[in-house]
C-alpha cells in the first residue's frame, strides 16, 4: 500500500480532518473546535498510558486520620476515565465517553491496529510496567510470573508460518520490449538485409542436407535390408 498520506483521507468528519492534519503536520491549521477535540483525545490517550494513580492509605490513630502509605498505578476503568475527562475539560459524561472512543479510534488508526491488537498492545504495555515494579520491589517471583505471561501474550513461543499476505500482493505487469538494444544486445543495422542473408544461408544449408540424405539413400542395398542386414 505504501506510506499513508493526507490525500488518502477522503472523508470530512472531525476524525478525518484531525487525521489529515496530523499526517500533514498541520494541526495548527485546524479550526479552534477541531483543535480542542484533538487536545482532548491526545490527553486521554496519554492518561490511559499513564494509568490511574491509586493511593493506599491506613488510619493513623495518633493523628486520627487516613494517611497515605503507598501509591500504585493501574489501568483505568472506563467510568474512572470518563470522570477524569469531565473534571479536566468540563464536558458532559456523554461527551467524555465519545472522547474515549475517538481517542482509541484515532491512535488505533494511526498504529494500524485492530481492536484486539490494540487491547493486546495495552496488555503488554501494562504487563511490562508491573513486571519492572515487581522487580524493583525485590519480588522476583512476581516479576518472573509477569515475564512468563508476557512471553505468551507476545507469542514468542509460537511457530511463525511464512504465509504471504495476499492483501499486500501487487500483480506484476509484464512489459514487452521489442527493441533488443534496450536489453543490452548490440543493435543490428539494416535488419531486413541481415534477415534476407540468414534466410538465404539457411536455404542453402537445407538444400545441402537434402542432397546428403539423397546420396546416403542411394548407397543403401535394399537386398541386404530384406535379409535384415545393413
Amino acid at each position: 500500500m505504501g506510506e499513508l498520506r493526507p490525500k488518502h483521507i477522503k472523508g470530512d468528519t472531525i476524525m478525518d480532518r484531525i487525521f489529515r492534519a496530523f499526517l500533514a503536520n498541520k494541526i495548527d491549521s485546524l479550526s479552534e473546535t477541531d483543535q480542542r477535540v484533538y487536545e482532548r483525545i491526545r490527553e486521554v490517550d496519554a492518561q490511559v498510558r499513564t494509568g490511574f494513580v491509586q493511593k493506599i492509605t491506613k488510619f493513623d490513630y495518633e493523628l486520627q486520620l487516613e494517611v497515605e502509605i503507598h501509591r500504585i498505578n493501574r489501568p483505568y476503568q472506563k467510568l474512572e476515565l470518563a470522570h477524569w475527562i469531565m473534571a479536566r475539560f468540563g464536558v458532559s459524561q456523554a461527551q467524555a465517553y465519545i472522547d474515549i472512543q475517538m481517542s482509541q479510534q484515532f491512535f488505533k488508526t494511526f498504529e494500524s491496529k485492530e481492536d484486539k491488537d490494540y487491547a493486546r498492545g495495552m496488555h503488554i504495555y501494562w504487563g511490562e510496567r508491573m513486571m519492572m515494579e515487581a522487580h524493583g520491589a525485590g519480588d522476583f517471583r512476581a516479576a518472573s510470573a509477569f515475564y512468563k505471561e508476557l512471553s505468551k501474550v507476545k507469542g514468542l513461543h509460537e511457530k511463525d508460518h511464512d504465509i504471504p499476505d495476499y492483501k499486500e500482493f501487487t500483480p506484476i505487469k509484464p512489459v514487452i520490449e521489442t527493441d533488443a538494444s534496450k536489453l543490452g544486445f548490440e543493435k543490428i543495422e539494416n535488419l531486413e538485409a541481415v534477415k534476407a542473408d540468414l534466410l538465404k544461408e539457411l536455404k542453402g544449408k537445407s538444400s545441402s542436407i537434402d542432397r546428403m540424405l539423397e546420396d546416403e539413400a542411394e548407397d543403401v542395398d535394399y537386398e541386404d535390408l530384406a535379409d535384415g542386414q545393413v
